[in-house]
């Protein structure tokens, strides 16, 4: 039996927990390009247990006709993993012509929690999340981020976009703290957290792009993982994290607690933090 409380905002980032095998997620990521004049192969994906990482490129191969009279080119790239330092994205694309790229990524973890005290223990989960999201004309980047409960989305704590830009960066840096949950003696609790990516890429051929080609890329690589554990029984009071065991091998016993009175002090805190919130919109050169 588990019942949550309101969600909490967001706080300064800190290191993480390492992420056992046990709890690497399934990776997806995907590109699909769609030209005229056109035939061969536009869809690129990554497989379990495949590389992580799948390029792929496409180009008008056909002469054009009255009722496709523009060729186009498109482009992508998308990488999609987890390892012991936390789940991770990348995707780029870019389009010339008469074209459109897109390209789809997720990338999480999970853990299960059991409670074998004979009293309530409560918890929350705080993830760190560090992202670049970049867009150059006609792109659109969106980076969310969700918390499931037993498999079904019980928080999304992020849907970040930006589109149309002119070279434009959006930083994320940012802590994401967990409602608070109670799991009841003897039960169990599943948990997990994932990022969804999406960057898509369209060029008109009779378009005039000032600020350059269109061009976008959302850099998750470093990184989505858990930073912390904190256990309370049912009066908020802090206790161990041992009060509660991790099925595929978190060491959350390496997480700080805090005192009862921190704990209750954390919502105004919490919320000045998110108003403080670093994002820095710029225009740099892409990456290599």
């Amino acid at each position: 039996m588990v019942a949550g409380s309101a969600t909490l905002l967001a706080v300064p980032g800190q290191a993480g927990l390492a992420v056992p095998p046990g709890s690497w997620g399934n990776t997806q990521g995907g590109i699909s390009i769609l030209i005229q004049n056109f035939s061969g192969v536009s869809d690129w994906v990554i497989t379990q247990g495949g590389p992580s990482t799948v390029i792929g490129s496409a180009a008008s191969n056909n002469p054009p006709n009255s009722l496709t009279p523009y060729n186009g080119q498109g482009g992508g790239k998308v990488t999609s993993y987890v390892d012991q330092n936390g789940a991770h994205i990348y995707a780029e694309g870019s389009a010339t012509g008469e074209s459109s790229t897109a390209i789809t990524a997720h990338s999480g973890f999970s853990d299960t929690l059991t409670n074998n005290n004979n009293f309530d223990v409560q918890f929350q989960l705080t993830f760190h999340l560090d992202a670049t999201l970049y867009t150059n004309s006609s792109a659109r980047d969106t980076l969310a981020l969700n918390f499931y409960w037993n498999g079904f989305i019980a928080d999304s704590y992020l849907n970040d976009q930006i589109l149309n830009g002119a070279g434009t960066l959006d930083v994320i840096n940012q802590d994401f703290i967990s409602q608070t949950y109670t799991i009841a003696p003897n039960s169990t609790f599943t948990w997990g957290i994932e990022m969804a990516a999406f960057v898509g890429v369209s060029s008109k051929a009779n378009r005039t792009y000032l600020a350059g080609l269109p061009f976008g890329y959302l850099d998750a690589l470093n990184t989505l993982t858990v930073t912390n554990l904190q256990t309370y029984d049912a009066l908020g009071a802090g206790i161990s994290n041992n009060a509660l065991s991790s099925g595929s091998g978190f060491q959350y016993s390496g997480a700080a607690t805090p005192e009862p009175a921190t704990w209750l002090a954390t919502g105004p805190v919490l919320a000045i933090a998110l108003i403080l919130r670093r994002r820095a919109r710029r225009t740099p050169a892409p990456p290599a």
